[in-house]
């Protein structure tokens, strides 16, 4: 596979702790992560936008943060405006209220969501014109079964009718939409949707699939609403390269996932590897086939995106990266796709771990025929991508 990957905005970040200088809030730069970006649908009028020049919202979080941050722009490098930034109680496009001296959100049906939010996932939902928010909480509960890099940690949809509010309704949100009280699976959910069913990547890779029509219901009891934990096809790869030792595998435990549909039942899933020495942006592919996600299988295993400039850690040590948010680091992290309406594609990242958010114009120029992980595919890969990305 080659790819034309080119920086956009002379190289620089489009958010960064800059952005929050110029709002006033400097101190809530110290952790800038998660993007997640969408197009402001023509059916949001001008006077419901973040600004009536609004065409892209950009969703991120701060990794202990208690609420969801939101930039807009009206051009997709920018400039980037905080959305709401000092807004007491209300803060960006959903908070965690103050009760009994701690954020929490505490529902009727027993969940309880404390702590911090982050991971924003959002989706715009043309059928039903509303926005569709997937993040990740810390909660009062353990199940479902947890990855053990996440723990109690689990994820949660919100809607929203202008995708500028996914707050509860008596939190101040929009009547009809809100927070809903169900824990779907484990956290840093990526979602996809193929045939009848919607999927999600969790952190490690992990799959996961929702109840056939109830993706977006409410939930009573709190895991009524649970999706079916299944297979892990990038994991399962990574460990096969590394047993068959045919080249070197830098860690086998990917987190942070972002995915595109590149035919009808081709998935290329990019992500980072918690572990790695240099962490950056991977891709692989897999091919849905039959659409039955046991036979789901991952190839075309490549590095996409590696730290070059100083603001992405380039002139940092080579460390083995770890769990949770780190900054001054060299990796880059928290990829996310984005195919703007004209059919280019779009990739936003973290850079120095998680001190702010950059965008490369990514361009897919063949195909090759599918291939297992080797080492001759793995060299070749890396070989293109280097030469496509100076």
């Amino acid at each position: 596979m080659i790819y034309r990957i080119e920086r956009l905005n002379d190289s620089k970040p489009i958010i960064s702790s800059r952005t929050f200088a110029q709002a006033g809030i400097p101190e809530e730069a110290a952790s800038i992560n998660g993007p997640s970006v969408a197009a402001v649908p023509g059916w949001v009028p001008e006077d419901r936008r973040a600004d009536p020049r609004a065409r892209y919202y950009l969703y991120f979080a701060h990794h202990g943060g208690s609420y969801i941050r939101m930039a807009w722009a009206e051009s997709l490098t920018g400039p980037y405006h905080l959305y709401r930034p000092r807004r007491p109680g209300s803060r960006g496009v959903l908070a965690l209220a103050e009760i009994d001296g701690r954020p929490l959100l505490r529902f009727e049906n027993g969940v309880e969501v404390s702590s911090h939010i982050a991971s924003p996932n959002v989706h715009v939902d043309e059928t039903n014109r509303r926005f569709v928010l997937y993040f990740h909480g810390s909660t009062n509960t353990s199940t479902p079964p947890p990855h053990h890099m996440t723990g109690p940690q689990k994820t949660l949809v919100a809607t929203s009718a202008t995708g500028l509010n996914f707050n509860l309704p008596e939190h101040g949100g929009e009547p009809g939409h809100g927070l809903r009280p169900a824990l779907l699976g484990n956290a840093y959910f990526c979602v996809f949707a193929f045939r009848d069913y919607v999927y999600a990547f969790s952190n490690g890779g992990e799959l996961w699939r929702a109840p056939r029509d109830r993706a977006w219901l409410p939930a009573d009891p709190p895991t009524a609403d649970s999706w079916e934990r299944g297979p892990n096809p990038v994991a399962d790869a990574l460990a096969q390269a590394d047993a068959s030792a045919s080249f070197e595998v830098r860690s086998t435990d990917p987190r942070h996932f972002a995915v595109r549909f590149v035919e009808p039942d081709r998935l290329e899933v990019f992500f980072s590897l918690r572990g790695d020495i240099e962490e950056s942006i991977e891709r692989i592919e897999i091919d849905l086939g039959g659409g039955e996600w046991s036979t789901w299988r991952a190839t075309d295993y490549a590095r996409l995106l590696s730290p070059r400039e100083p603001w992405e850690g380039a002139l940092l040590p080579r460390e083995i990266s770890r769990g949770g948010g780190q900054i001054r680091v060299r990796q880059l992290r928290d990829p996310a796709v984005f195919a703007d309406s004209d059919g280019s594609s779009y990739l936003f990242y973290c850079g120095a771990g998680e001190e702010g958010i950059g965008v490369a114009a990514l361009q897919r120029l063949s195909r090759d025929q599918p291939r297992a992980i080797s080492k001759a595919g793995k060299t070749r890969a890396l070989e293109r991508d280097i030469r496509s990305d100076r």
